[in-house]
């Protein structure tokens, strides 16, 4: 093997090292910016009053996000 057609083979080597390290990097960057999957839309959620204490929060996800509903002191 001539060096010219060492010097293709190492390229394309190293070329293919990159792709594959782009891809395992962008990957995770991807799926937390992409939308989840089976989330088609805002569905109607219903939490009881007698589900939280006085004080006392509960952390849920709608529309893909975080909320979270808290119950003060005086009830409300």
């Amino acid at each position: 093997m001539d060096s010219d057609g060492r010097r293709k083979f190492l390229g394309v080597c190293l070329a293919g090292t990159a792709a594959a390290a782009a891809v395992a990097a962008g990957y995770p960057v991807f799926r937390f910016m992409a939308p989840r999957s089976g989330a088609t839309g805002l569905q109607k959620l219903v939490i009881s009053a007698a589900d939280l204490q006085e004080g006392e929060a509960k952390f849920f996800e709608y529309g893909g996000s975080s909320a979270v509903l808290v119950k003060t002191k005086g009830g409300k």
